[in-house]
């Protein structure tokens, strides 16, 4: 299971009026690597727009200033900030439960990826009906509903993942985030005397990608109007109440 967070975030100035609106972008069913990671945003004075950002958070970032013809770099992380971002770690495919996401939608992904749009269609019909006829013998057996993963808020009435965690990234003490059987878990450390102590382990399930993670801590320089940004994104998929 990967997480994706995304929405707006808004950073204000009371000091000079300036204000900067960032849009994270969920990644879309369909699309490339481009369009993983996207933002846009805007930097206004009051009701004024200033300037105009789009890019990707964890690449290029561009600058448009209005009255100005052309864009320019806003902000291009260095080898030594890519360094800083956290391993991505994945289960194996053979060792996913058989509704996980990945292991669930194998065969759409294998179709899609060979451009054959047909047969993607053809699995994703199958998996769907097979989730209407687990649905027709749970009404049948009057066996209701229960989501493993989500309840639903009798405060708000909307579906909250059971097992979230608001707790802010430690550098100090946690390492590695990782997902078992859809329940998120923080890897943490002690320092005592010089060593490091582990608490808890992914276990043999889980391996470390070599590709970059989710994480990263940016740090966004100053523009001409003497904007800082600091942005941290601790995760990357989005989490479905039917998981």
């Amino acid at each position: 299971m990967t997480m994706e967070l995304g929405g707006r975030v808004t950073i204000e100035c009371k000091k000079n009026n300036l204000q900067a609106e960032l849009e994270f972008k969920l990644k879309p069913f369909f699309g490339g690597s481009s369009s993983i990671n996207q933002i846009s945003g805007k930097i206004t004075a009051g009701e004024e727009v200033l300037a105009r950002l789009t890019g990707h958070w964890d690449r290029e970032v561009f600058i448009k200033e209005e009255g100005r013809g052309g864009t320019e770099l806003f902000w291009n992380p260095s080898g030594e900030v890519r360094g800083q971002r956290l391993k991505r770690r994945t289960v194996l495919l053979e060792e996913q439960t058989e509704l996980e996401s990945e292991r669930l939608w194998q065969h759409v992904t294998k179709a899609i990826s060979e451009g054959d749009q047909h047969k993607a269609t053809q699995e994703k019909f199958f998996l769907e009906e097979a989730q209407r006829q687990r649905t027709r013998e749970r009404q049948q057996n009057l066996v209701p509903w229960t989501p493993q993963l989500f309840h639903l808020d009798p405060a708000t009435q909307e579906w909250r993942y059971r097992y979230e965690n608001h707790s802010p990234w430690d550098p100090l003490k946690d390492i590695d985030q990782f997902e078992q059987d859809g329940v998120l878990h923080t890897l943490q450390r002690e320092t005592m005397a010089r060593q490091a102590v582990f608490l808890g382990s992914p276990g043999p399930r889980h391996q470390v990608s070599t590709a970059p993670g989710p994480a990263w801590v940016l740090q966004v320089g100053a523009t001409s109007t003497c904007l800082a940004l600091l942005l941290w994104v601790p995760h990357s998929g989005t989490l479905s109440p039917h998981s």
